[in-house]
């Protein structure tokens, strides 16, 4: 059965951590393995803390996340409402040297989708939407 489970939260790193395992346990419950769960969880949390020191400088901020179970794929959307971005980030095929990209690079080795999806140069905020097959 599908279903869609939208939030509104602040970057406070104790409601991230909150977050992550209830997307890794609304895996889990749809059937995921142990180890794609887990895969999950650490893409979102690496996502939830992009978000929370690249949109915010490390201060609390407000983000929107949605969980969508399609009966075979798990969807995750994280957005934040941060500063405006003069390029949108894209997800990195090959491990970048040290400094940023990164996080990136490791959400979409854990993941089966990446994408990052940037507003215009005038808008703030940015939102990354991941998906990966449990079934």
């Amino acid at each position: 059965m599908a279903w869609t489970i939208s939030l509104t939260l602040t970057t406070d790193p104790q409601v991230l951590r909150i977050v992550r395992k209830m997307v890794s346990s609304a895996a889990t419950a749809e059937g995921a393995a142990i180890i794609d769960a887990s895969d999950i969880e650490v893409a979102v949390g690496e996502t939830l803390m992009n978000a929370h020191f690249h949109a915010y400088g490390g201060e609390p901020g407000p983000l929107s996340l949605t969980v969508e179970f399609d009966g075979l794929r798990l969807a995750v959307t994280v957005s934040d409402e941060g500063k405006a971005i003069a390029e949108r980030p894209t997800v990195p095929m090959s491990l970048p040297p040290p400094g940023r990209g990164r996080g990136l690079y490791l959400i979409g080795q854990l993941m089966d989708d990446v994408n990052v999806i940037a507003s215009s140069t005038r808008q703030p905020g940015i939102a990354v939407r991941m998906a990966k097959r449990i079934r």
